[in-house]
């Protein structure tokens, strides 16, 4: 039963009091209708109430604060009596007022709903109505009573569960409202965060085939009243997922029809570093970084260097390599593998505007690059590049690039053989004049003797 309270403003015996507590279940059974704004209730001597419009009578006071800033009066159906209605904050507001055999449209966001007597809805603007609260989620962590944890396992606990709420509260800071269509309630919609977005909204109905250009990742389509499309600023939108591990593993691309697609840029071995224009803007390059940017070109062909993604490059066998360009190519990564060559370069050249720039670089022990700029530089991570000779050999160097070449040596024996050669030529002449003349001495004995004979 709600507390009474008596204000007596002339003198009362006790007998009086005790009269009208005596009669007070009768009271409160025989109330009366008294609006009290601009009337006032006066009790006779026996306890029965009487409305009168001398001047306002009984209510009370509704402070309202930052939160509760809104508020509407109603009564106890029983006693009359006033009660304050705060209407709460909502994130999303419905949109209609449901009656007994009817449906209004009402925007709850800033009326109310009122049923009569026979239950039909009225749309009243005295304050907000009826909505939902999109924010303000909670995680639940129950654990069975009999579980112990360790100190370490409690704080890993805590940590996963700090790192849920947060992708949960990251999840869940972007929503819009919607409201059903027959009833007009409002329901919360949480899009979720995707990788890669939309960038057009489509038409429906008779304006299935229009789009209009819509940026999703900080906006949502939607329709007019004829199904005209229409990109509306209060989320982000559709989109699809990238399966990744780092941001680089990826990039946003379009396919034919304009839809969002995962473009994936796999780690390599060795990096483009330069980009090359395109058209008439082929001579122009810029550098940039493969190993964590892409290139591209702008709509004039000029190269342009973007960040967040790998950019084109090769795969190298093994792990004794060093990275460069391609011979001829600038614009395309090669694999370099030290090898133990016979002769090795002495300088290294540069590119683009320091191609006839060469410094000093002994390769054997070093390898050549070059900055961003394209002028030449000279590394000691490992051996350079040379070449292989075989024979007797010395080498030598270009003087002006310091490119390595074989030069074969001629034999310091070779005269030496010259002269054994002579010599044995000789002796063999020799050899022979003396077997000659040998024979000729024997025949010459020969013949005297038969002479003598006859």
């Amino acid at each position: 039963m709600p507390e009474l309270e008596f204000v007596w403003c002339r003198p009362n015996t006790l007998a009086m009091i005790q009269n009208v507590w005596e009669r007070l279940p009768l009271l409160t059974a025989a109330t009366i209708d008294c609006d009290q704004k601009d009337h006032r209730c006066v009790l006779d001597d026996d306890g029965e109430a009487t409305c009168v419009n001398t001047t306002r009578g009984n209510g009370v006071d509704c402070a309202t604060t930052e939160d509760l800033d809104e508020y509407y009066c109603t009564n106890n159906a029983t006693s009359g009596a006033a009660v304050c209605v705060f209407p709460p904050k909502h994130n999303c507001y419905d949109t209609k007022c449901v009656g007994k055999t009817s449906t209004i449209d009402c925007n709850q966001k800033d009326h109310r709903c009122v049923l009569d007597d026979a239950g039909e809805a009225t749309c009243v603007n005295t304050t907000r109505g009826n909505g939902v609260d999109c924010m303000g989620k909670r995680l639940a962590l129950i654990l069975p009573e009999e579980m112990v944890l360790t100190v370490p396992q409690l704080k890993n606990l805590m940590n996963i569960t700090a790192r849920t709420m947060q992708q949960l509260g990251q999840q869940c800071a972007e929503y819009y409202c919607q409201n059903n269509a027959t009833t007009g309630a409002a329901v919360c919609v949480f899009p979720p965060k995707h990788d890669c977005y939309d960038a057009t909204c489509m038409g429906k109905d008779a304006f299935n085939t229009t789009s209009i250009p819509c940026d999703q990742n900080s906006n949502r389509c939607g329709f007019n009243e004829t199904g005209y499309p229409v990109c509306i600023n209060t989320t982000r939108g559709d989109g699809v997922d990238c399966a990744h591990n780092s941001t680089l593993d990826f990039y946003c691309g379009k396919t034919d029809t304009g839809a969002p697609q995962c473009v994936f840029t796999p780690v390599k071995s060795c990096y483009v570093q330069f980009c090359q224009g395109s058209g008439d803007k082929n001579t122009s390059w810029i550098a940039c970084d493969g190993s964590k940017n892409r290139c591209d070109v702008t709509a004039d062909g000029s190269p342009t260097c973007i960040p967040g993604s790998r950019g084109a490059g090769v795969n190298c066998n093994g792990t004794d390599f060093y990275c460069s360009e391609a011979d001829g190519d600038p614009f395309s990564a090669a694999c370099q593998v030290p090898s133990n060559y016979s002769c090795y370069n002495t300088k290294c050249g540069g590119l683009f505007d320091y191609t006839t720039t060469y410094i000093d670089c002994n390769q054997d022990t070093h390898h050549c690059s070059v900055n961003g700029t394209g002028y030449p530089l000279c590394l000691n991570t490992t051996s350079g590049a040379g070449i292989l000779c075989s024979g007797h050999f010395s080498c030598k160097e270009d003087e002006t690039s310091g490119v390595a070449a074989c030069e074969n040596k001629k034999s310091g024996l070779l005269p030496l053989w010259i002269m054994l050669g002579v010599i044995v030529v000789v002796l063999v002449v020799v050899v022979i004049i003396w077997v000659v003349k040998k024979r000729r001495s024997r025949s010459d004995d020969r013949a005297s003797l038969l002479t003598a004979a006859y």
